[in-house]
């Protein structure tokens, strides 16, 4: 049932199918419009049998508190699976709830080889057990 509710409300996000990174990068484009400034740095593709990772590194500034945690609710409940972790914030007059503040963050995009295309970007699979070798 609560799955049923949170897909009715449209909060499901789902694994695009590999290479999904021009929607990716569209969809973080998008959130971080609010941002005075921000940095993106992604690492390379891993691959766990049909499980494809894209970990990247975020810094992002805002004019304050609240606007950084509409950004991070964002990144979570965007239209693509995206987990946050190593989540840092900080202030120049180390005060977070008041003035602008600057968001350190790792992430990463999950997509899925069901429905992907391989190419020459794409890791090879890691775990025997689900591709069957």
């Amino acid at each position: 049932r609560e799955l049923e509710s949170l897909v009715a409300q449209g909060k499901v996000s789902y694994m695009g199918s590999y290479n999904n990174s021009k929607a990716e990068l569209k969809m973080l484009n998008d959130i971080l419009r609010t941002t005075s400034d921000y940095s993106i740095s992604f690492s390379n593709a891993t691959r766990d049998g049909n499980q494809v990772r894209r970990n990247f590194s975020l810094q992002f500034t805002t004019p304050n508190y609240n606007a950084a945690k509409v950004v991070l609710k964002e990144l979570t409940q965007g239209e693509f699976r995206c987990m946050l972790g190593n989540v840092h914030c900080s202030s120049k007059d180390n005060n977070v709830r008041s003035g602008q503040v600057t968001i350190n963050v790792m992430a990463t995009f999950y997509e899925t080889m069901v429905g992907g295309t391989e190419d020459a970007g794409l890791p090879a699979a890691t775990n025997t057990e689900t591709t069957g070798e």
